[in-house]
This record gives C-alpha cells, structure tokens and sequence, in this order.
C-alpha cells in the first residue's frame, strides 16, 4: 500500500499549517509495522558489517574472493573526486554561487513517542 497516496493533509485539524501535519491513522497498522523493523533492519545492518569486515580481513590486498574456485565477492578500490568546498569558498568566493548546485530532499524520520 502506498503511504503516499493516502496521506492527505487533514483540513479539519484547525492547524495553520494544516499543509505540514498529515493525518496516518489510515496508515496506522502500516507505521506500526515499521517502527517493529526498525530495531530489526539496525541489528541486520550491524550484523553484515561485522561480516564483510571478516571477509575483507581474510581478503587483505585481494580484490575478488571466491568459494570453491568461483568467484563471489570483488573488493576493489576505486576513485572518488570531490571539490572541497571549503578551499572553493576560501580561495575562489567570487564564483561559489556561480558553481552551487542546490538539491531540495526530503528526509524521512520516524519519531520517538
């Protein structure tokens, strides 16, 4: 079911900003089913990082491990390239806003009761 289409801003909560708060009752059993995964998805991501940091000692400088002579995993390194925005703001000012590249998200929280 998609929480997307059923939440729907609730006009009659007298709220200003009626827009912002959004009624999940009709989600309720959904939301609840999510706060249960929560502690459950933590340990699950917990767990497989634990893993990989064994199977990556086992691996040390190797960049495909294999089982029974197939291979299973590749660890390769790779290359990022960033531009410190720090050094752009300090040594170039005049053409930050030129080169801003601005992305509006929206980040999903569920909140403590």
């Amino acid at each position: 079911m998609s929480t997307i289409a059923l939440a729907t801003p609730d006009p009659e909560s007298g709220n200003e900003d009626a827009a912002s708060l959004v009624s999940l009752d009709r989600v309720a059993d959904e939301f609840a089913q999510l706060e249960r995964l929560v502690p459950r998805l933590d340990k699950l991501a917990a767990r497989q990082r634990q893993l990989r940091r064994v199977i990556q000692a086992v691996m040390g400088d190797g960049e495909i491990g294999t089982i029974g002579e197939v291979p299973v995993v590749s660890w390769r390194k790779t290359l990022r390239v960033g531009v410190s925005q720090k050094l752009l703001k300090e040594k170039y000012p005049d053409i930050v806003p030129e080169v801003l590249d601005i992305t509006e998200v929206r980040r999903f929280l569920v909140l403590g009761r």
